[in-house]
């Protein structure tokens, strides 16, 4: 009489089956864990700085991926900040078919463009020059702004010198 029954050794079919089964196992475990991993969550950054003149999705909502260039809003003038409402970024981006962004509670978005500032000095050296090259002022002459403080800020981006276009 026996209590227990050994196990028969499993066949090179059931050894088969179970490789195969393991495989697409393993195989849709892996596909859920990457489409989980490039799944991006979608969330608003609740300050942005801007070099151009406009305002993208991307700049606004972390995550947008291949959204992320499209423009939406005027970004403020160079060297401002302005806010934008997170309803008006909110409803944009549902045009753009982007949903389920969090907000993380904020009700606005501060948007701070970049900008470069233009000293009177600038300006007043780049008009001595334009005065001295069409000779209305000799070579050792220096024009002086009585504007008080007379700065200009242009984009960022600008880096070539002050040229006076029109005297």
């Amino acid at each position: 009489m026996t209590l227990f029954k050994l196990p028969s050794a499993p066949s090179g079919r059931h050894v088969l089956l179970f490789t195969a089964f393991s495989c697409v196992a393993l195989l849709f475990l892996t596909l859920a864990s990457t489409r989980a991993q490039t799944a991006a969550v979608l969330r608003l950054k609740p300050i942005v700085t801007v070099e151009a003149d406009t305002v993208r999705l991307g700049d606004l909502i972390e995550g947008a991926g291949p959204s992320a260039d499209i423009q939406l809003f005027g970004a403020p003038q160079p060297g401002t900040s302005g806010m934008i409402s997170t309803s008006r970024i909110v409803n944009a981006a549902r045009e753009h078919g982007l949903t389920g962004i969090e907000t993380n509670g904020l009700s606005s978005v501060a948007v701070r463009r970049l900008g470069r500032r233009i000293s009177a000095e600038e300006i007043s050296r780049a008009i001595t020059r334009a005065l001295i090259d069409q000779q209305q002022l000799g070579l050792d002459a220096e024009v002086e702004l009585n504007s008080g403080q007379m700065e200009v800020t242009v984009e960022s981006t600008a880096t070539e010198p002050v040229v006076v276009r029109n005297l």
